[in-house]
């Protein structure tokens, strides 16, 4: 058997031996999805409009990283 191929079986075995798998992914999914976190457009389709508005945000950048009252 090639080693790629053997790899991949050595990863299928892995995988069904595997009582959970957990996948990491960036923000290229959701801008893959056409989500842009940049700008304001996106706090409208987020429903977050009462947000942008109270700490006047400009974009979900702002609201992920403000500091908030605790």
């Amino acid at each position: 058997m090639p080693s790629l191929e053997r790899e991949a079986y050595r990863l299928r075995s892995l995988i069904d031996d595997a009582d959970a798998i957990i996948v990491g992914i960036g923000s290229g999914m959701s801008s893959a999805a056409g989500f842009n976190h940049y700008n304001r457009a996106g706090m409208a389709r987020a429903g977050m409009t009462d947000w942008q508005q109270a700490f006047g945000f400009k974009s979900l950048f702002d609201g992920f990283y403000h500091l908030y009252p605790s």
